[in-house]
């Protein structure tokens, strides 16, 4: 549901309440568990949160608070599973199909942006989930 709900265009209206659920999922261990037992859902919601954040820097210029530590969240909880992922063939086709164009616009978007510790933070875990997802460092 979430997945489907950042990848609509018009999805302002309610955004800070699918963030407030993200959040609460990705916080709560047993629903965490859930929600990363199979590394593919949790791409694909990776993903579309990569590109919306993306969309939201290209427009407003600005992430809000909540979606900020939503997007630092997952990175690093997408960095860990990756290191845990057993079949490397599966992280490099993942981010070469799914996250890599996600992840650089947003990482040029970031670059564009005023720079802070928060911002240097998030380009490094993008940085190093691409460079990792591609060349299995």
């Amino acid at each position: 549901v979430y997945i489907d709900y950042l990848r609509r265009e018009d999805a302002d209206i309610c955004l800070e309440h699918v963030i407030s659920c993200c959040q609460a999922t990705l916080s709560s261990h047993n629903l965490m568990l859930i929600f990363t037992a199979k590394y593919e859902v949790f791409v694909q919601f990776f993903s579309s949160l990569l590109s919306l954040s993306s969309n939201i820097l290209s427009n407003d210029g600005t992430l809000s608070v909540a979606m900020e530590i939503l997007l630092t969240s997952s990175l690093e909880r997408y960095s860990t599973l990756q290191r845990q992922q057993i079949n490397q063939r599966m992280v490099f086709v993942s981010v070469y199909e799914h996250l890599f164009i996600a992840g650089m616009s947003l990482h040029h978007q970031l670059c564009k942006k005023q720079h802070n510790m928060d911002t240097e933070k998030t380009r490094q875990i993008i940085e190093n989930i691409i460079i990792s997802g591609i060349f299995h460092r």
